[in-house]
């Protein structure tokens, strides 16, 4: 069978789920990764703790090269080779471009035949313990090149193998290396030139011409104490990390310098992963695991694991863009979360966000705290994040936005402001107390829903108040929480609390009409519907205090959704649908994604990289591009 990794459950949502955002307020305007992380060590199964690399195959199987064989990892238990190769001291994987998967020992290559059932060790390039023209000594590091060529690092010397043989190039003891793990590191720029560096700092480059390597005059090799990474960026900067941090170097097309600088103060860097246009992940020798990332104003340092003890030998990062780093304590795996922090503080430190709302032209989106409005504006990282509105005194309810207008409910007020500026406001004292949800239509209306108020209100365009009480449909007494339009038809509805519990708009008459059934089942409760969302099918999902149900709006009828034992019978605070038709909703043991077609529920929390379980209310949003943006309820 295929490897059932911890995980695959999150590879299977992958088609459904684009992106999930978490909005929350820290100390940061940065947009970073987030992960979960798990040890594995002797305790779990691995024949050591010291691992030396790590890679997947392409059924899923995780293989990690220690001192006492080759391991396999198939997602729940580790099976050790120890007599598959002619050496037990495994130094380094690699998957080809062909999906071959390579394993150099200190006694050779050999090839690693996997399949389900089964794996087969072949031999490639044998190795001795003496040096000769035919066999490899003590293999470090392989690299693929672009044309196919196998190049191999040994101690004082580099080996390329092409056509079935081997050819050494030898170097003098200036630049030979003192590690077991770390001597010559190769990198391709985006010509297709093959660059080399020692372990001393020594950078060179391969003569296609002359078959032979070139020493370049970099400004930078006294200054570097042991180069143990090396890569090249798509935009053909050379990065080069060592004991006293991570370089860079910027060549022109003659190959002559223009730059070098020391981009990161990081210790004692051990391995660095192939950068992309956000960053790049670099492992220490005893300073930690860190994440480089990339922006407009220069570099961010980002440590990702708070053990500065760690010893990192190498990272792997799978198609899911999850880790897998070597250490001499073990394995540590960083599984991706699907939840991605909007990480911003306001003006007030306040941790708690009230509302969300979109600029779908611009794809902006508005939140707001107890004080503060901040604009999100999407970049190559993540998003920008700016105060538009502080107002230090009063209390920031919910938010709207149509267009290049925001709306903000205020206590017991509606402002209405247009690029950053308050163009006016509508008191509603009389009315009732908080305004605690305001929505737009496509017609520019307003639709407001107040505590202690009977019915709704409604601000038209052109700034009209329209209250919709007994005399416009809706019952005496009745308390409505929310309002939402159907994207397909316009058709506008209302929900709240009793019997009831739900209405539908008559543009035609200007009222509402009470279109609630009875509900299939008997509760105690006095019935609530905090939420609903509209999906294609004309069908509302009903976020209640009792658990989610679905409204046919064809059919007329009505249906209690199982979602299994444990959240059946839960009250759901928020509820939205995503542009595949998975319905999203917030309870109390954190965030459901629910499959209509299968029946399928999986949940987001704490494990999964939620700060806390439970949401507010009302506070799930589906952006225009399938992301899925929600709010932490306050601790």
């Amino acid at each position: 069978m295929k490897c059932n990794l911890r995980c695959s459950t999150f590879m299977r949502l992958t088609p459904f789920l684009v992106s999930l955002l978490l909005i929350l307020c820290c100390a940061s305007n940065m947009y970073s990764q987030d992960f979960r992380y798990i040890d594995y060590t002797i305790e779990d199964g691995l024949p050591i703790e010291l691992t030396k690399c790590t890679a997947q195959d392409e059924l899923g199987f995780v293989w990690i090269a220690t001192d006492e064989g080759l391991v396999r990892f198939d997602g729940e238990k580790f099976k050790t080779y120890p007599n598959a190769l002619y050496s037990p001291y495994v130094k380094f994987l690699l998957l080809t471009g062909n999906k071959r998967l390579l394993v150099a020992h200190d006694l050779g290559i050999d090839e690693i035949i996997s399949q389900p059932d089964t794996t087969f060790f072949k031999p490639l390039i044998a190795g001795n313990r003496e040096i000769s023209d035919t066999t490899l000594w003590y293999p470090k590091k392989i690299f693929e090149a672009s044309n196919g060529d196998w190049w191999i690092s040994e101690p004082e010397s580099v080996v390329v193998y092409r056509n079935g043989k081997i050819k050494r190039y030898k170097f003098g003891d200036d630049y030979k290396s003192n590690s077991f793990t770390r001597s010559f590191h190769f990198a391709e720029d985006i010509h297709g030139n093959l660059w080399m560096i020692s372990y001393t700092g020594a950078l060179f480059r391969y003569d296609n011409n002359s078959d032979s390597f070139e020493w370049m005059n970099t400004g930078v090799e006294q200054k570097i104490n042991e180069a143990n990474a090396f890569v090249i960026t798509p935009s053909n900067d050379f990065y080069i990390g060592c004991f006293d941090g991570l370089y860079q170097i910027s060549m022109d097309y003659n190959h002559v310098v223009t730059e070098e600088k020391l981009l990161a103060e990081i210790e004692n860097v051990s391995f660095v992963t192939t950068p992309n246009d956000n960053g790049m992940y670099v492992g220490t020798w005893e300073k930690g695991l860190y994440q480089v990332l990339f922006r407009d104003k220069g570099v961010f340092v980002q440590k990702l694991h708070e053990n500065i003890g760690l010893i990192v030998n190498h990272i792997y990062e799978t198609k899911n863009n999850d880790l897998w780093v070597a250490l001499d304590q073990g394995l540590l795996f960083l599984e991706q979360s699907f939840l991605q922090k909007i990480l911003f503080k306001g003006l007030d430190g306040s941790p708690f966000v009230e509302g969300i709302a979109a600029y779908n032209t611009e794809k902006k989106m508005y939140v707001n705290t107890r004080h503060n409005v901040f604009e999100l504006t999407p970049n190559s990282y993540g998003y920008t994040t700016k105060s538009i509105i502080w107002q230090p005194n009063n209390a920031l309810l919910h938010i709207a936005n149509f267009n290049e207008k925001v709306w903000i409910a205020v206590e017991n007020e509606v402002q209405l402001y247009q690029n950053d500026s308050l163009i006016t406001k509508y008191n509603f004292a009389d009315n009732g107390r908080y305004i605690f949800f305001i929505n737009n239509d496509n017609e520019e209306n307003l639709w407001v829903c107040q505590d202690y108020a009977d019915g709704i209100t409604k601000i038209d365009a052109e700034g009209k108040i329209m209250y919709y009480k007994e005399e416009k449909g809706i019952l005496k007494d009745t308390r409505l929480k929310v309002v939402r339009q159907n994207p397909l038809d316009g058709a506008v509805y209302a929900a709240g609390v009793g019997n009831s519990y739900l209405y539908k708009y008559s543009r035609i008459a200007d009222k509402f009409n009470d279109i609630s059934l009875k509900l299939p089942f008997e509760s105690k409760k006095e019935f609530i519907v905090e939420d609903f969302t509209i999906t294609k099918n004309n069908s509302l999902w009903l976020a209640t205090n009792v658990g989610l149900l679905r409204y046919d709006v064809q059919e007329k009828t009505i249906e209690k959704i199982d979602l299994g034992k444990n959240y059946s019978d839960l009250g759901v605070r928020a509820i939205n649908v995503d542009k595949n038709g998975n319905v999203w909703l917030a309870n109390s043991n954190g965030l459901l994604e629910y499959d209509p077609k299968n029946g399928n529920v999986f949940l987001f929390d704490e494990k999964n990289g939620l700060l806390a379980k439970v949401f507010n209310y009302r506070c799930i949003h589906a952006d225009e591009n399938g992301r899925i943006w929600g709010e932490r309820q306050k601790d």
